[in-house]
């Protein structure tokens, strides 16, 4: 049927050799449902059907790689591929598909190479669930997916990539595997307007970098967090987890995930995330800046945890209190200056701007005193150094 023009085409209950509809124009549906094509594949690159194409509970098994061929191929309807079976992949790049492309149930197998080749394709849905089973790369590169990309309940088990959707833009997407995929996820400069997943559907390398979204939620969160609900407990761990899953580091994921914190009003889970990038980014320094970092960590928690600059403050002013108040300094000058008191004087050291007129008026006999004021002279300096840097970073982050 190649170059023909003709109304619906029905083979339906059928054993057929192959099919080639390249380039043919099909006034109506081509309904091939229930029908077995042994020995060649369905070609229908670059035709124009008016109507749908049906291969529910069709089997298509191709001597080649591809056991369906249908680039740039063109639907006023869509594919309706429930509980097919395929030796071979699914072409269909640059298809356009108004009513979407279902493959409910499907079987699809290509162990060595691609499954379902859908790169550039629109569509208004697209439907791998309800058992979907993938034996090769599902790649969806560059689609643009109007409504609902789904694989709830869908088995992908690609050898390096399970699923690329590199720079795919879909409205809602839905990633609630039956089980953790056996390859990799490319989400890199992907754009979702929702993402629902479970924990359980993520496998070991995803690929993240520049992936953005709207609104996300586990399957098992106890409400939609894009609504302002109550969200689980752990989910920042959970998406943390999530993100380290990327390989290598990379700011963005964590920039996108504390502005989407941030936008349902969930402030503190924002700065726990920041928190983990500064951390993340520290294992790419030099060996002091690591060191700088873990100060900065320890002190103020880069800027996300000012409180605990107070903390330490309050530690060591308690300890120099009690160290300097078991024995009595000399006086730089007699009978001048203000009565010693150890708690005044533990704060005049630790605080190096400014002055309460103890530091300077007493001085130690005891080495062992002396060199406690030396160094709480220091940790007040390093104390005011990682206050004042992690409280620029995090006004400049603002």
């Amino acid at each position: 049927m190649r170059g023909a023009t003709t109304r619906t085409i029905a083979i339906t209950d059928s054993r057929v050799p192959g099919i080639d509809a390249e380039l043919a124009r099909i006034g109506g549906d081509l309904d091939l449902r229930r029908s077995a094509l042994e020995g060649g594949p369905l070609i229908v690159a670059n035709a124009h059907v008016a109507g749908n194409l049906l291969l529910t509970d069709a089997s298509i098994s191709g001597p080649g790689e591809w056991a369906v061929f249908g680039g740039s191929l063109t639907l006023e309807g869509g594919v309706f591929g429930e509980r097919l079976t395929t030796q071979g992949g699914i072409r269909l790049p640059g298809a356009h598909l108004p009513s979407g492309l279902i493959l409910q149930a499907a079987r699809l197998e290509n162990a060595d190479g691609i499954v379902l080749a859908a790169g550039g394709v629109v569509a208004s849905t697209v439907d791998c669930s309800q058992g979907f089973t993938a034996q090769g790369e599902v790649r969806l590169r560059r689609a643009r997916i109007e409504g609902l990309l789904t694989f709830e309940g869908a088995r992908l088990n690609g050898g390096g990539i399970a699923l690329d959707c590199t720079a795919m833009h879909v409205a809602d997407f839905d990633f609630r595997t039956a089980a953790p995929l056996s390859g990799s996820v490319d989400l890199r400069f992907a754009q979702a307007a929702w993402l629902q997943d479970s924990e359980q559907s993520w496998p070991g390398k995803v690929l993240l970098d520049g992936f953005s979204y709207d609104s996300i939620r586990f399957a098992d969160a106890s409400s939609a967090a894009g609504d302002g609900g109550t969200l689980a407990r752990d989910d920042v761990a959970r998406r943390l987890a999530w993100i380290r899953r990327n390989p290598g580091y990379s700011p963005q994921p964590y920039e996108q995930l504390a502005g989407w914190y941030r936008q349902i009003g969930h402030d503190d889970d924002a700065r726990r995330v920041l928190l983990s990038k500064q951390r993340h980014r520290r294992l790419t320094l030099s060996s002091p800046a690591r060191a700088w970092g873990h100060l900065l960590d320890v002190t103020v928690g880069y800027g996300y945890r000012p409180w605990l600059a107070g903390v330490w403050l309050l530690i060591l002013t308690l300890l120099g209190a009690l160290a300097f108040g078991t024995q009595s300094p000399m006086p730089v000058k007699q009978g001048e200056g203000a009565p010693f008191q150890p708690l005044v004087y533990t704060l005049d050291l630790l605080i190096p701007i400014g002055g309460l007129g103890q530091r300077t008026g007493w001085y130690w006999s005891n080495d062992g005193l002396q060199w406690l004021a030396y160094l709480l002279i220091a940790f007040g300096w390093m104390l005011t150094t990682a206050v004042i840097a992690g409280v620029t970073r995090t006004l400049q982050k603002s």
